[in-house]
């Protein structure tokens, strides 16, 4: 693209407006309102509140998962680029003084209540990631006190631990040595079948979803290591 063409031009002007915007170039009102408030404000707003409305249904996937973190994740730097615009253009007002002055408390009121906001969710996300981890914990200790258990005619769950997040279970195939089965078959059709039970099943889908992976490590009948199978949230895209 060269110089002095429509496209360049336009291009450049569509910079350097932002450029502007970011300096303080722009009329106060024309930043406060428009990019503050009508953009800023509202826009942002419907589309977070949208996003609320239809939480469970982005969050199935990862990339509306990514999406969602994406948001947030523009929001913020939308609002302190705009913050930092009102405060140069303020600054530069050069009608009653007035405006440039509450222009200014509001932007210092709108840093505040953000540092104060991302500082509760800090608190509280550290609160709740404590509370699960331990309802995690008690409901791995409340079940291991049954164990070892079939959960088939020929497979004994020895034992679960939470390994990180992750929860990881321990099994026996009590019928079987190592040498009997075919490692690759075995995994692709435990794969699937542990897939579709955790995908299907209300607690352990929203514990994938939430992050967590779920980990079966197989052993034969003398304690012979014969697969480790992880399942993962993505899996559940691919469940039948």
């Amino acid at each position: 693209m060269e110089p002095g063409t429509t496209a360049y031009t336009a291009k450049s002007a569509e910079t350097s407006y932002l450029i502007r915007l970011f300096r303080g170039d722009v009329s106060l009102p024309i930043t406060y309102w428009v990019f503050g408030g009508l953009i800023g404000g509202v826009g942002l707003n419907v589309i977070e509140k949208q996003i609320e409305a239809h939480r469970a249904a982005i969050v199935a996937s990862s990339f509306g998962r990514w999406f969602v973190n994406g948001f947030s994740f523009l929001t913020i730097a939308y609002t302190v680029f705009i913050f930092i615009a009102i405060w140069r253009s303020a600054g530069k007002y050069t009608g009653t003084k007035v405006w440039a002055v509450l222009a200014r408390v509001a932007v210092g009121l709108g840093a505040l209540s953000i540092v104060v906001m991302l500082a509760l969710g800090i608190v509280q996300g550290l609160r709740e990631a404590g509370v699960s981890r331990t309802a995690v914990k008690e409901k791995i200790t409340e079940l291991n006190k049954g164990m070892p258990r079939m959960i088939d005619s020929g497979t004994r769950l020895n034992r679960i631990a939470m390994v990180g997040r992750d929860l990881h279970y321990d099994c026996t195939l009590i019928k079987y040595l190592a040498s009997d089965l075919n490692e690759e078959k075995f995994s692709s059709a435990m794969r699937k079948k542990l897939t579709k039970g955790l995908c299907s099943k209300k607690e352990t889908r929203a514990a994938l979803d939430d992050g967590r992976n779920f980990v079966y490590e197989f052993h034969d009948k003398i304690g012979k290591p014969i697969a480790t199978i992880a399942v993962q949230d993505s899996g559940c895209l691919l469940a039948p």
